[in-house]
């Protein structure tokens, strides 16, 4: 059987950190399992990029796992599960990428504020094409789905 942690402590929220995330990741998916095994799947997709307050941001490959993880019930169901874990309440924030760089404008900027230094600029990695996707290789390969590019 797993050994149960205690929650991490954490304070006023000022000393988590991306990586203390990541040392619970695997419990929060753990945890989410009974929940909802494709909510589980889901978060299997993305990896915690950043800290803003009391805002774990999470980054994705891909938009339409972003949004699933974003409505609103199953963002509940993550907040609930990662606050358990880290011994505070915190909120989720879903954006697409797994770099930093892609979280830019807000977290650079509040980076800023904090340090009154000058904050670098960074061009958000583009994401992966659509038929990189499993699902949609799958959809392609065994349906004969047709893949659209919707910014035409």
């Amino acid at each position: 059987m797993a050994q149960q942690r205690e929650p991490l402590p954490v304070g006023d929220g000022a000393g988590i950190t991306v990586e203390t995330v990541l040392q619970r990741w695997d419990q929060a998916l753990n945890a989410m399992r009974p929940r909802s095994l494709s909510l589980e799947a889901l978060m299997r997709s993305c990896r915690p990029v950043a800290i803003e307050q009391d805002v774990i941001v999470l980054g994705f490959d891909y938009e339409f796992h972003r949004s699933k993880v974003d409505e609103e019930q199953n963002r509940r169901e993550i907040e609930d599960v990662l606050s358990g874990l880290l011994g505070k309440r915190y909120r989720v924030r879903c954006v697409l990428g797994h770099s930093d760089q892609t979280v830019a404008p807000r977290a650079q900027a509040q980076a800023q504020a904090r340090s009154n230094g000058p904050v670098p600029t960074t061009t958000a990695a583009q994401p992966e094409p659509a038929i990189e996707d499993p699902l949609v290789r799958a959809a392609v390969e065994e349906l004969g789905a047709t893949v659209v590019n919707s910014d035409r």
